[in-house]
C-alpha cells in the first residue's frame, strides 16, 4: 500500500486534553502505570481512525485497478470490493 496519512489518528490520540494530562503526569513525575494508562487511552482513541483510514486507502487502491484486470482475475466489479473494504454493506 502506498503512504497512509495518519494525521487524523494522531490528532484523535493526542487531543489537547490528553496531551495536557500526559505533560502534567510527566511534570509531576507520575508513576509509570499512570503514564502507561494515558498512553493506552491515546492508542484506544487512535485505533478507530487508523482502521478507517487504512480501509479507505485499500478501497482507493482497489478502485485504481483497471476493470480489465478485475475481469481477468475473475472478480466482480472493483466498486463492490472497494465498498466492502470501506466496511459498507
Amino acid at each position: 500500500m502506498s503512504g497512509i496519512d495518519l494525521t487524523e489518528a494522531v490528532e484523535a490520540a493526542f487531543d489537547e486534553t490528553l496531551t495536557e494530562r500526559c505533560l502534567v503526569a510527566l511534570d509531576d513525575r507520575a508513576d509509570s502505570s499512570h503514564i502507561w494508562t494515558l498512553l493506552q487511552e491515546a492508542l484506544t482513541a487512535a485505533l478507530p481512525h487508523i482502521a478507517r483510514q487504512v480501509r479507505e486507502q485499500v478501497a482507493r487502491e482497489i478502485e485504481a485497478v483497471d476493470p480489465v484486470e478485475w475481469a481477468l482475475a475473475g472478480q466482480s466489479a472493483g466498486a463492490d470490493a472497494a465498498r466492502i473494504a470501506r466496511g459498507d454493506s
